[in-house]
């Protein structure tokens, strides 16, 4: 059993596929990226000053780089996570929330690879 995710409801915006693979190595990827949002302390007025700020998605993810010492992949998810998202990750009591779900997803899909192999 395989289960499959659209990338662009993960901040994942990738034009060559459509649904991929929900993998461990993408959850942990994810997880590890997500940690950008404590980094910006759950704000949502950083994300906007830098759309505002910047005219392409990907001089906003340079400034956010440089700004906040964060990874291109980390800066990518916080600029490019849809807005239904993002009351999950810019509020801090929901994201340590979704966290602890996106790790038991983790695990769940980890002991699904087990089995199968």
């Amino acid at each position: 059993m395989k289960l499959y995710i659209e990338p662009k409801m993960w901040g994942r915006n990738t034009e060559e596929e459509k649904l991929m693979e929900l993998s461990p190595k993408f959850l942990e990827t994810f997880i590890k990226d997500a940690k950008v949002f404590e980094i910006i302390n759950f704000d949502l007025q950083v994300i906007a000053d830098l759309v505002c700020e910047f005219s392409s998605n990907e001089q906003c993810i340079l400034a956010m780089m440089n700004r906040y010492n964060v990874t291109k992949d980390q800066a990518r998810l916080a600029m490019e996570i849809p807005m239904c998202e993002i009351p999950l990750y810019l509020c801090e009591e929901e994201y340590h929330r979704q966290i602890e779900r996106l790790k038991k997803l983790l695990q769940i899909v980890q002991e699904i690879n087990d089995i199968q192999n």
